[in-house]
């Protein structure tokens, strides 16, 4: 358990935000949660993947915290934040049975909180993926139905259905988010953008798994997490709330224009292969679908962005001969 910001008792007497997973999603949120409110404790709760009595014994220790944070069986809230994951777009069956097992041992705890303090409120927030959920569906709405193509879309449909499904008084939030960018950072799954980003400072090749006119939504990983920080900040506690938020940019983008755009960023051409695959269909979301408090960035400004970030770090100093990469979807 890592305790990132230290502070007195609120005078509402909540209690810390737990985070379960801080990769690519889950550092953006934290990051935005120091940022909003510095004062805030937040917690970055490890998992053990493989392990399971480690498992359920790191929620155990991690309930007994919680209660000690809240007092026993004084009023409070409590904000969980599942933001983790090890399967990606490719997953395997197997890996998304394991992750699907992790999950529904941290909403077991979150239930266990609600009988444990009758007094306090628990939220627990769960970073989906309308990709996922919705490949191969354009300007996807809210009467477009759940139909996942791989395990990955399968796992997270069930991790919504078992959320929504739990008993008692646990309040219940959904963040469905589209293709995540953020900065070149190789400690997590970057993704398209800093992919390309990163070959074209290096001139390396990068060959994409779908055709330059395949469309994809893309959203900014600082306007995704300065939103659910937010949220969790300012979403007033309801008992058994249920609720689905969906974070997309609501404007299609074919990867022959992101990479145009990745070309006037650096000011170079890149050097990219396009690998015709069918099982890359297009996923696009209706702009009615977004929250009207959704504002993300646009994708030439944010591209722009991740590049000054990236000269300033000296990555345009890495200068080597072409060499071939493979960019997943």
């Amino acid at each position: 358990m890592i305790v990132l910001q230290d502070r007195s008792r609120d005078a509402d007497d909540n209690g810390p935000i737990v985070v379960f997973g801080a990769g690519l999603l889950g550092s953006g949120i934290v990051r935005a949660l120091r940022n909003v409110k510095p004062s805030l404790q937040t917690v970055v709760q490890p998992l053990s993947w493989t392990d399971r009595a480690a498992r359920l014994e790191q929620l155990s220790r991690l309930r007994r915290f919680l209660a000690g944070c809240i007092g026993d069986g004084g009023p409070g809230r409590l904000r969980l934040v599942w933001s983790a994951g090890r399967a990606g777009f490719a997953a395997s069956q197997a890996e998304t049975t394991t992750e699907l097992m992790t999950f529904g041992d941290v909403l077991a705890t979150a239930v266990k909180l609600t009988e444990e303090l009758p007094a306090a409120g628990v939220d627990l927030m769960v970073v989906s993926s309308a990709g996922g959920l919705f490949e191969g569906q354009r300007l996807v709405d809210r009467q477009s139905p759940i139909a996942p193509r791989r395990p990955y879309g399968e796992l997270k449909a069930k991790q919504e259905a078992a959320l929504f499904a739990a008993p008692g008084r646990l309040a219940k939030h959904v963040y469905r988010v589209s293709s995540v960018y953020g900065f070149i950072d190789t400690r997590y799954r970057m993704g398209l953008i800093p992919t390309l980003l990163r070959d074209g400072l290096r001139r390396q090749v990068s060959t994409i798994a779908g055709s330059s006119s395949t469309l994809r939504d893309f959203v900014w990983l600082e306007d995704v997490g300065r939103y659910i920080a937010l949220d969790i900040l300012s979403s007033a506690p309801r008992d058994g709330e249920a609720r689905t938020v969906y974070l997309c940019s609501g404007r299609p983008t074919a990867l022959g224009e992101v990479k145009h755009h990745v070309e006037e960023a650096l000011g170079r051409r890149l050097y990219v292969v396009f690998s015709v695959d069918r099982a890359n269909a297009d996923i696009t979301f209706a702009p009615r679908l977004l929250p009207p408090d959704w504002q993300p960035l646009d994708l030439r400004l944010s591209i722009l962005e991740a590049r000054r970030a990236a000269i300033a770090r000296g990555l345009e100093l890495d200068r080597q001969s072409p060499e071939r990469g493979r960019i997943g979807l």
